[in-house]
């Protein structure tokens, strides 16, 4: 609805759902949107609302980590960690 209400199409809102993933920087992106702020302004304000979820992905990911970890394993799970 939020996303309807600042015009911006069903795709566009899919595409968005996959890339960005957390509501909070969802909003923070149809906002930014709305106001017709610059793309790396946008860009940065995303990026400070989800960079509170690293604290979290650091502490956990030693503890997904086994002997035979694959690197890419590692990356799947810390960013499913994150959402």
């Amino acid at each position: 609805a939020l996303a309807k209400d600042a015009g911006v199409t069903v795709v566009q809102a899919a595409f968005m759902t996959g890339i960005v993933w957390a509501l909070p920087s969802m909003v923070v992106l149809v906002g930014a949107i709305v106001s017709g702020v610059a793309l790396p302004a946008a860009m940065f304000a995303v990026t400070l609302s989800a960079i509170r979820l690293m604290p979290m992905v650091m502490a956990l990911v030693p503890e997904m980590r086994a002997r035979k970890s694959r690197q890419w394993v590692l990356y799947l799970l810390s960013h499913f960690v994150a959402v």
